[in-house]
C-alpha cells in the first residue's frame, strides 16, 4: 500500500516570511531588553536621589579599652549630614579598609542597616607599653604603635626606651617579666635596650626598673613604702640574671635605706637601690639619690 502523508507536516516557509518572522522577533527581544534596562536603571537613579536612604545615623560596638566618638568614625568614612551619602552608594568593604587604617583599630566590620544606617563592629588595641622616645606612643602586643591620648583613659604602663633596637626585644623582654617577676608587690615600670647593642662592650647593657612596694609598721601604724629598684642586666642572659634579683630581693630589703616618715603622706618613697647583675657570678648594690 502506498504511505500516506501525515497532515501534520508543515508547510515550507518562503525565505521572505522566514526574514521577515526574525526581524520581528529581534525587533521584540531587543525592545523589550531595553525597557528593561532603561526602566531598572531609572529605578536605580531613583533609589539613588531618594532622601529616604540618606545615611543619617552610625550604630556602634566597640571591644576594648578605647573608645571612639560617633562623630570620628562618621568623619573616618567620611559621612557628612551635609552632603548625605546614599545607603546604596556606600561600599561596605572601602569602608572596613578606612577603619582598619585607622592606629588605634585592629578589627572592623561595617554593614548596611537600611534604610539609613551603618552598623560598626570594631575592636580597639590594648596598650602594654608607652615609647617615650615618640610623643604620645603606646605599643600593644604585636608590635604596632598608636597614638594613647585621647582613646585610652590615663594610667601607669611600663615604658620602653628602644633606641635603634627593634620593638619585638623590649616586647619579649616585657613578657617575660610581666610572667615571671611581676606581683603586687613588684611592678615594672621601666625597660630600656638602647644600649643592648653597642659595639662598646662596657656599655652593652639591658636597664630594667622596678618598683617594688612594701608595708612596715613605724610608730605603731602601718607605712606603705615604694622603693625602686635600678637593674643592670646583661644583654644575652638577662633572664638569668632577673632570676638572681628575685633571689636577692628579701636581701635588698634589709639593706633598705628608709625615708622619713611623713604622716600625711599615704605613700612613702625610698631612695632607689641600683643592682648591677652584669657579672655572672656577682652582684653589685649601691643605694644613690637619684638616677
Amino acid at each position: 500500500m502506498p504511505k500516506r502523508k501525515s497532515k501534520y507536516l508543515y508547510e515550507r516557509i518562503s525565505p521572505r516570511n522566514a526574514a521577515i518572522f526574525i526581524i520581528i522577533a529581534t525587533l521584540l527581544i531587543s525592545g523589550g531588553a531595553a525597557f528593561a534596562y532603561f526602566g531598572i536603571r531609572a529605578f536605580y537613579r531613583a533609589r539613588a536621589l531618594d532622601p529616604k536612604y540618606h545615611i543619617l545615623s552610625i550604630l556602634q560596638e566597640g571591644k576594648g579599652e578605647a573608645r571612639l566618638e560617633t562623630d570620628a568614625l562618621a568623619e573616618i568614612l567620611e559621612l557628612s549630614q551635609d552632603h548625605p551619602t546614599n545607603i546604596y552608594l556606600f561600599d561596605q568593604e572601602q569602608a572596613k579598609k578606612k577603619l582598619l587604617n585607622y592606629p588605634v583599630i585592629s578589627f572592623a566590620e561595617v554593614r548596611r542597616v537600611k534604610p539609613s544606617t551603618i552598623s560598626i563592629n570594631y575592636n580597639t588595641r590594648e596598650p602594654i607599653a608607652f615609647l617615650p622616645e615618640f610623643e604620645n606612643t603606646a605599643i600593644d602586643q604585636s608590635g604596632v604603635y598608636f597614638p594613647y591620648r585621647p582613646f585610652f583613659e590615663p594610667k601607669k604602663l611600663p615604658e620602653i626606651y628602644l633606641g635603634n633596637e627593634r620593638a619585638e626585644s623590649g616586647l619579649e623582654i616585657l613578657d617575660w617579666i610581666t610572667k615571671n617577676c611581676c606581683d603586687e608587690t613588684l611592678k615594672l615600670c621601666l625597660i630600656d635596650i638602647s644600649c643592648a647593642t653597642s659595639t662598646v662592650l662596657g656599655k652593652r647593657e639591658i636597664v630594667v626598673c622596678f618598683e617594688e612596694r612594701f608595708d612596715k609598721l613605724d610608730a605603731h601604724r602601718h607605712f606603705t613604702y615604694t622603693a625602686p629598684r635600678y637593674l643592670r642586666l646583661p644583654a644575652k642572659e638577662w633572664k638569668k640574671a632577673l632570676q638572681r634579683f628575685l633571689k636577692l630581693r628579701p636581701y635588698l630589703f634589709e639593706h633598705q635605706v628608709f625615708s622619713e616618715i611623713d604622716p600625711l603622706q599615704a605613700v612613702i618613697c625610698c631612695p632607689p637601690i641600683l643592682v648591677d647583675l652584669r657579672l655572672k657570678s656577682s652582684a653589685i648594690f649601691q643605694t644613690v639619690e637619684s638616677i
